[in-house]
């Protein structure tokens, strides 16, 4: 079996594993709009984790400034460009990628212009322009991260790992699962890169949790900017 129908069936696995069913949008928002239903993964850019990116297993028609919304959710990502990612002559997924925007077709990110991005739910105002000022908001954590630690951990649960491999990589799951609602200091950062990699080793090395552990891993990642 070649690298590229290796790649495509690990994708095939992803996507049952973590996609969604999605809607796309032609003319979002105008009195012409036209929607079709889909499954896709949503995911982050290697490159760049910022970067949101849709990916699909089948080449479809979507292209820039269509709109994809995940069913059931109150998101809005308008496409800014697509690829076909093609590896040993055999197509792997397509990747779409996008920018969040509201309902009035607004984009609501602006990060690469040094403003703020609040992640998840704020609760309560948010104070700007101001000095010296002091104030406490409670954010959600993804929900994709909670998942992914849920997966993760009945995954080790049902593995081929001892009862002592068991507790302590279970063990370094709810410790960077408490890290993710703190403060991102560089010590809070320094201890889940550490856990995140001691979890990351392990599914390596455990065949029956490697097909499906790694691909929660960048998930664990992008909580901390990684």
């Amino acid at each position: 079996m070649g690298i590229g129908r290796v790649k495509q069936q690990g994708f095939e696995m992803q996507l049952k594993l973590q996609g969604h069913t999605v809607f796309v949008h032609k003319n979002f928002g105008k009195s012409d709009m036209d929607s079709f239903e889909t499954c896709a993964w949503k995911n982050f850019n290697d490159q760049d984790k910022r970067q949101v990116v849709f990916k699909f297993a089948k080449q479809e028609e979507i292209y820039a400034d269509m709109v994809v919304q995940v069913k059931g959710a109150r998101d809005f990502w308008k496409v800014t460009d697509t690829e076909d990612i093609i590896e040993d002559n055999t197509f792997i997924c397509m990747e779409v990628l996008v920018v969040k925007i509201n309902e009035q077709g607004n984009h609501t990110r602006l990060n690469n212009e040094g403003k703020a991005v609040f992640t998840g739910n704020v609760y309560g105002g948010v104070m700007i322009d101001g000095k010296n000022n002091t104030q406490t908001n409670t954010v959600n954590v993804n929900s994709d991260f909670t998942e992914a630690i849920d997966k993760l951990l009945n995954l080790i649960e049902n593995s081929s790992l001892n009862p002592i491999q068991k507790i302590e990589t279970k063990s370094n799951v709810q410790i960077i699962k408490q890290l993710a609602v703190l403060d991102k200091s560089p010590e809070v950062l320094e201890v889940a890169t550490s856990k995140i990699e001691a979890v990351k080793e392990v599914i390596s090395m455990t065949a029956d949790m490697t097909s499906l552990g790694m691909v929660l891993v960048p998930i664990l990642q992008a909580a901390f900017g990684s």
